[in-house]
């Protein structure tokens, strides 16, 4: 069976299974876009329209099934989910099939250069047509598929015993004077840092507007004198008016270069030292956790 007339039944079966003709279009295009070189090979081995309905029908239940589940409707499931429940029911009626004694052995693709161009087409097209209903995944079905790419280990707190607490308050005496003497000067660091950074990205801008305004001043006068000498020394004139293009050149040269560092180059700083702080401050924690938990062993 080629796979132009598997989509036709395919999509007439959704719709006898309850699907709207839209919905059962865009699953049909989801399924040609996402089919896989055995899937074809499995659709090329069909022969019976009988096999094409059990499919579509046990592919409906799937989807409705999931969607009851996940309380999303069937129109809004988005592409990977069909194409693995469309997987799953051509595996589920070749297993049908072979338990039956009804089912056929897996015909080796044909080769043929027409059906081939046929297929190419149909996907493109399908393509085109599913490329704006593809936007219309809910958040919900994005959840079903989405990945954590990584989690953040969490530093709890020890908790401290009675008799941990009171080598704790001990401690706390003999060190606290000193770590919080300590927690001031860091925190007058911290903030110095900053500022400075900050200040430089001030001086940074003030001297671009700077550069920009004697830039533009001297690339007017140059070229205003260069014109009016023009009418009385040629040869001045464009002098005048080459060198004002030159200032114009490296004015614009200067401003680049400065607003790249302003903006680009100087909030590096901002953004490791604000990591290198993150960094410090799990030390810190990590080692009162220490501290609690000696704490608790005495």
């Amino acid at each position: 069976m080629e796979i132009k007339s598997f989509l036709i039944k395919f999509e007439n079966s959704l719709i006898s299974n309850g699907f709207s003709p839209e919905s059962a279009r865009r699953h049909t295009l989801k399924i040609a876009k996402s089919l896989k070189e055995t899937d074809k090979n499995k659709i090329h081995s069909m022969n019976s329209d009988d096999t094409v309905v059990k499919m579509a029908d046990n592919y409906a239940s799937r989807i409705k099934a999931l969607s009851a589940r996940e309380h999303v409707v069937e129109n809004d499931q988005n592409t990977e989910t069909i194409s693995n429940k469309f997987s799953e029911a051509v595996e589920s009626q070749k297993v049908a099939d072979e338990r039956s004694g009804t089912g056929t052995a897996l015909a080796e693709r044909d080769g043929n250069d027409e059906n081939e161009a046929d297929d190419e087409v149909d996907v493109k097209k399908s393509r085109k047509r599913g490329a704006k209903n593809d936007k219309r995944v809910t958040k919900t079905a994005h959840a079903v598929t989405q990945k954590i790419d990584s989690v953040k280990k969490k530093n709890k707190k020890v908790e401290l015993t009675e008799s941990g607490k009171r080598y704790y308050r001990k401690w706390l005496m003999s060190k606290g004077m000193l770590i919080f003497s300590g927690l001031i000067i860091a925190y007058i660091g911290v903030l110095l840092v900053y500022m400075l950074i900050a200040l430089l990205i001030s001086i940074l801008v003030a001297f671009l507007v700077a550069v920009a305004a004697i830039g533009c001043i001297g690339t007017l006068a140059g070229l205003i004198y260069g014109i009016i000498t023009l009418f009385s020394a040629v040869p001045e004139g464009i002098y005048e008016i080459g060198l004002a293009l030159v200032i114009m050149a490296v004015t614009l040269a200067f401003s680049i270069a400065i607003y790249n560092l302003a903006v680009r180059v100087v909030p590096i700083l901002w953004k490791r030292f604000t990591q290198y702080l993150h960094e410090r401050r799990t030390y810190l924690r990590n080692r009162l956790n220490d501290v609690r938990t000696e704490c608790n062993g005495k």
